[in-house]
């Protein structure tokens, strides 16, 4: 028996099983691995192998997995070919010479599938899925009419997902069992502007998981909260109601067809609404001023600042000025400023010198 697998940099694994006495060298059954290099470098026709694979994980680029006896062993396979420490898998036990659907994920993670025998000695298909972060759930598939199972095949997407299918019941009536795994979305990045924006340029863009069972939706949440849902596009302008004015935490969470799902990292979406802020206080009682403008979010436009303190006198460019009313009255001030976004303070002020 032999199972093969080519990556998409064309590299080439083949996994042989060999039925050894049990007075020759093998000491039995055993499984080798030869891999060949992708067909663009100079040596990747060159064979390198076989290797015995069943005394040497999943994390690789190849998960190689078989029964023997009873039981489920795995053994990841690096990019050099390299086999890593395998292992017995534990849970619903293998029945003897059953063939093995394997799958890897790009980020680790897979689809382990193999005939078992459930509690109540019923035949069945064991599905155990294996998530990157280390989770598993482990699945049972039956027929119809339940009965004897053969012909189990399988194959990955390369992607984590995988597609199974096998033939349960007796002879002359039997049904042919077909079932897809999902694995979630993959992880996924967001992009917003670097600095300050106004509201109607508060963009956030992502790319799409790179893998995914058709059909992704994605949801935008902001500091937790689900502003927008059911979006389609790749982009989105957060309503500016909702964003107010500061920094906000902007996720994007990432639903496929089947109802896995995703969520971004965090984003921290700087959005200022609000124009600069003007204050003008009385300095004693001859008639000085200090005037201050302030911008607590995206800052002051340099050289912004005009004001025109209502007796002929003007300044410019400063956040604080000082001013002296040589004379006692009414008179209005007015100030014009601009912060870095392009929100705009137009604002008067009275002030009545004695």
């Amino acid at each position: 028996a032999f199972s093969l697998a080519v990556t998409p940099i064309d590299r080439v694994r083949l996994a042989a099983s060999v039925e050894g006495a049990s007075g020759s060298p093998l000491g039995g059954p055993r499984v080798f691995l030869t891999s060949l290099g992708p067909s663009s470098t100079a040596n990747g026709a060159k064979a390198v192998g076989p290797e015995l694979a069943d005394g040497s994980g999943v994390e690789g680029v190849m998960n190689l997995a078989f029964t023997a006896g009873g039981s489920v062993r795995s053994i990841g396979v690096e990019t050099q070919g390299k086999l890593e420490p395998g292992r017995t898998l534990g849970g619903v036990g293998a029945v003897a010479g059953s063939p093995v659907v394997a799958t890897l994920g790009p980020e680790g993670g897979g689809v382990i599938a193999y005939e078992g025998v459930d509690e109540s000695g019923s035949p069945t298909v064991v599905v155990r899925q294996e998530f990157p972060e280390g989770e598993l759930q482990t699945g049972l598939l039956y027929g119809p009419l339940g009965g004897p199972i053969s012909a189990l095949a399988g194959a990955g997407s390369g992607e984590g997902d995988a597609l199974i299918a096998f033939s349960q019941g007796e002879s002359g009536q039997s049904a042919i069992v077909a079932d897809r795994i999902s694995a979630p979305p993959e992880a996924f990045s967001i992009t917003v502007p670097e600095h300050w924006v106004r509201p109607t340029k508060a963009k956030v863009n992502w790319a799409p998981p790179s893998s995914a069972v058709g059909g992704l939706t994605y949801t935008l949440l902001v500091d937790g909260r689900v502003v927008r849902s059911g979006l389609t596009d790749l982009r989105v302008t957060p309503p500016a109601a909702l964003l107010g004015s500061g920094t906000s935490k902007v996720r994007v969470l990432a639903t496929d067809r089947l109802g896995g799902e995703v969520l971004s990292r965090a984003a921290n979406l700087r959005v200022d609404a609000r124009p600069p802020a003007a204050r003008l206080a009385l300095v004693g009682k001859r008639g000085a001023v200090v005037l201050r403008v302030s911008d607590a979010q995206s800052g002051l436009a340099a050289g912004s600042i005009r004001v025109n303190f209502g007796d002929g006198s003007h300044a410019r460019g400063h956040a604080t000025i000082h001013h002296r009313y040589l004379r006692s009255g009414r008179y209005t001030v007015r100030v014009r400023a601009k912060d870095r976004v392009g929100n705009r303070l137009v604002q008067r002020v009275e002030v009545k010198v004695r």
